[in-house]
């Protein structure tokens, strides 16, 4: 779903750049779609039904020259099936609830021919798990900068990362943002929500009694305006694993000319607290409301080191150069082999 999905757009570029130059198929395995699809260059195939299909899929990844799998790194299934063959990638484009899963599959990722990580937390912890330095890779997402459009008033703080679970509203900060707007009656939040758990949401709303909460709901057909008419995004984790490693609305964000404002569990809080391109808080009520003060007071500060960030840690021109150099040497170490 790379209309929506983080990683299913990481996905999408890279198949889409580098089929010019090698062929290239997506398998996709999903547990949030009823899609079939076997034919052509791109499969779909929902969960748990796609698994009946292994058999077909082990034999194309045996005739793969490369095997790419995106995953969390306790993925259950293709993990470890894949890691049998001396051709597979895996980019951990998730987190795991505990890591006690990580390190349950430490020995299947060691097997990997690469890891592939998008965070500074990620690398530290496979590096300490023993699995060795050559093996491991930190590519992070790519993505082109945008023109800079200064936002209308009121400060509007913007919040994409809707949990898909009724037990992720804590994890994902969405009471903490409830009683912030609640204290900060002059700031709106705007929450663009993926559907599910919307009655939820909206029950929240009305039992906190916020008004200067919207809730634009369903698919955004036109995200480069949310972003636009947005000050800031908002990355509130209350949790390591609450969030993707990387999440993408902070980097559009950013690429968008607007600060972000990060949690400090999240891995890339320290990429925006060493640029200076937004404001990391702890995740408590009293912290948010002085740090969006704080992302007020000094907007012109962090707002100019955003397009800077992106070039510098996140270009689509670097994320796939990277891969490029990455898919490179594994080829030629097949010509090698064979």
């Amino acid at each position: 779903m790379p209309h929506w999905e983080a990683a299913s757009m990481e996905v999408e570029s890279l198949s889409t750049h580098f089929d010019k130059s090698m062929s290239t198929r997506i398998v996709s395995l999903n547990m949030a779609s009823t899609k079939t699809s076997w034919f052509g260059h791109n499969k779909h195939l929902p969960l748990p039904h796609g698994l009946l299909a292994l058999p077909s899929l082990w034999r194309i990844a045996r005739e793969a020259t490369i095997n790419h799998l995106f995953a969390s790194p306790a993925e259950p299934v293709l993990t470890s099936l894949l890691a049998r063959l001396d051709n597979t990638i895996l980019t951990l484009c998730k987190d795991s609830p505990e890591i006690s899963h990580l390190e349950e599959k430490l020995g299947t990722l060691s097997s990997m021919q690469r890891v592939v990580v998008e965070s500074e937390r990620h690398r530290e912890l496979l590096l300490q798990g023993g699995i060795a330095e050559k093996r491991v890779r930190l590519i992070y997402p790519g993505i082109d900068t945008k023109p800079y459009r200064p936002a209308p008033e009121p400060f509007t703080i913007m919040f994409a990362t809707s949990p898909k679970k009724k037990n992720d509203f804590l994890s994902r900060g969405i009471q903490l943002m409830l009683r912030v707007a609640k204290r900060l009656p002059r700031i709106r939040f705007r929450f663009i929500w993926r559907e599910s758990q919307h009655e939820k949401l909206q029950s929240l709303i009305r039992d906190i009694g916020v008004s200067n909460v919207q809730v634009i709901n369903g698919y955004v057909p036109n995200m480069e305006e949310m972003y636009d008419s947005a000050h800031a995004v908002i990355l509130p984790a209350l949790t390591s694993a609450s969030l993707k490693p990387c999440p993408h609305s902070g980097l559009h964000s950013l690429a968008h000319g607007k600060p972000v404002l990060a949690s400090r569990y999240l891995s890339l809080s320290r990429i925006v607290k060493r640029n200076e391109c937004g404001v990391v808080f702890e995740p408590a009520v009293g912290a948010l409301c002085d740090a969006i003060r704080r992302l007020q007071d000094h907007y012109e500060e962090y707002q100019r080191n955003t397009h800077r960030t992106i070039e510098r840690k996140f270009s689509d021109e670097g994320f796939l150069e990277r891969y490029g150099e990455l898919y490179s040497s594994l080829i030629d170490a097949d010509k090698l082999v064979r």
